[in-house]
């Protein structure tokens, strides 16, 4: 079975963004 190559990218999207967000967040906590 092949997968969506832009199935693939909405996950990477989804589970790379909020990553980022939280990062970004805990890094302004910091200061």
């Amino acid at each position: 079975m092949l997968i969506d190559s832009d199935f693939i990218w909405f996950i990477a999207l989804v589970t790379w963004v909020p990553f980022r967000i939280m990062t970004f967040i805990l890094r302004k906590k910091k200061k």
